[in-house]
C-alpha cells in the first residue's frame, strides 16, 4: 500500500497550496460583520455598498478581510469628526 502525502511548495506535509494561498485571507460574511458591529446585516450591506466599509463583492456575495473590519472599527473609536457617524444610515434605502 503506498500511501500518498501533500507537499506544498515549502514541503511540509498535508499542507495543499490552496491552504497555504487563503491562509492570510481571513474573511466575513456580511452577517458574521454585523454581529461583530452589532448592527443588522442590511445595514452592514449598505456600509458596503456606500464603500463606508471596504469589501469585496463577487457576484452576489460580500465579502469583507478582517484586517479591513479593524481598521474600519478602529476609525470608529478614534471618532473624530469626520468618522464619527460611519455606522449612520447611507441615505440609500
Amino acid at each position: 500500500m503506498s500511501s500518498q502525502k501533500s507537499y506544498s511548495s515549502a514541503g511540509v506535509p498535508g499542507k495543499r497550496r490552496e491552504d497555504e494561498d487563503q491562509e492570510g485571507l481571513e474573511c466575513l460574511r456580511p452577517h458574521a460583520v454585523a454581529a461583530q458591529l452589532g448592527v443588522s446585516r442590511e445595514h452592514v450591506l449598505r456600509l458596503l455598498r456606500s464603500g463606508k466599509l471596504p469589501g469585496v463583492r463577487i457576484g452576489r456575495c460580500w465579502t469583507v478581510r478582517k484586517s479591513d473590519l479593524a481598521a474600519y472599527f478602529n476609525k470608529l473609536l478614534r471618532g473624530n469628526g469626520e468618522n464619527s457617524s460611519l455606522l449612520e444610515t447611507t441615505g440609500d434605502d
